[in-house]
């Protein structure tokens, strides 16, 4: 794929060139079963289809991490070329943040598996972050080139508060917030003040939908935290950001002008995000009830569309070829 650089090999198809673009899409099905458990909640008919959702996408997560780390052990200088392409370096996060989510639809059926599976994602998320770091140390020009994909890494551990809030770590929670938040902040404006007449190059374009992420998910953990003034906050900006967005793929499909490419996992964890940020405003007023419920609806017939079509380029080697995975 064109518009970002490739440190990828040729190579053999399976395992060995296990492309980290399969994890945003498994990463969108878990916080849409998350979504869906709250949805059961507000409407009354409980929590059943959010657990289907959740059970089928736990065990997908686990099976990709499974060829991942089968990779990682062949050779574990692939962890490092992965996150020096922007579509690798989102996925591979993504991979440690879904598992991170696991941890979150385990907790209320099984507090004590739950918590050992948020810790080792937390652990596995910090050497994934370490990857990133050492990356962009030796290459700085990295920082610009698709900088939503920072968020994954460096934000991303903001997922384990799903879990670690109702299994009573509250202290945790709330620091992981307080040290994520500045990372957000920093990555938003290196966006923000990228000059206009900046290269974007229409692949990449996609990742911008991920800034929606963190304003999600720092707005569903402030409310899990009893932080209802910073929730709220979070909530009114997620609809700002969001229709910015919506804005970009209206104005001649300036977003999406690339067609359909596996980048298009980009939409789906901040699709599923965004409404379950908008249902902890529900109690509050029937608008943020609403525009939850129809952003589910919506993410619902996109998330799966979206992760078969990517999914379905893995077996042929065109998913590895077009985000430039690495060979273990």
């Amino acid at each position: 794929m064109a518009g970002f650089p490739t440190t990828a090999k040729g190579g053999i198809l399976g395992w060995r060139r296990m492309p980290p673009a399969v994890f945003p899409p498994a990463l969108g099905l878990m916080g849409l079963g998350l979504a869906w458990r709250k949805a059961g909640a507000l409407w009354g008919f409980g929590p059943a289809v959010g657990d289907a959702i959740l059970g089928a996408a736990s065990l997908i997560v686990v099976f990709f991490l499974f060829l991942y780390l089968a990779k990682l052990a062949a050779r574990p200088a692939v962890l490092v070329e992965d996150v020096s392409v922007p579509p690798a370096r989102a996925g591979v996060a993504a991979g440690t943040m879904a598992l991170m989510l696991v941890g979150a639809a385990l907790a209320p059926m099984w507090p004590e598996v739950a918590r050992w599976v948020v810790m080792v994602g937390m652990l596995m998320h910090v050497a994934v972050v370490l990857a990133v770091a050492a990356t962009l140390i030796r290459n700085p020009s990295l920082v610009v080139t698709a900088p939503g994909t920072l968020h994954l890494p460096f934000v991303g551990l903001i997922v384990a508060p799903l879990a670690l809030v109702p299994l009573g770590s509250v202290f945790l929670a709330e620091w992981i917030f307080r040290v994520t938040f500045p990372f957000a902040v920093l990555i938003w404006l290196v966006e923000v003040l990228r000059p206009v007449g900046a290269p974007r190059p229409a692949p990449l374009r996609p990742t911008m939908a991920i800034h929606l992420s963190p304003v999600a998910l720092f707005g569903i953990v402030a409310a899990l935290l009893d932080w209802q003034d910073v929730a709220g906050m979070f909530r009114f900006l997620g609809v700002v950001v969001a229709a910015l967005l919506v804005a970009m793929v209206l104005w001649k499909g300036w977003l999406i002008e690339a067609g359909f490419t596996p980048v298009w996992g980009a939409f789906t964890f901040p699709t599923a995000a965004a409404a379950s940020l908008w249902f902890t405003g529900a109690a509050t007023h029937d608008g943020w009830k609403w525009l939850a419920s129809a952003t589910l609806i919506f993410a619902s017939v996109l998330l799966p569309w979206i992760a078969v079509r990517i999914w379905a380029l893995w077996p042929s080697g065109q998913l590895a070829d077009s985000t430039a995975a690495a060979v273990a």
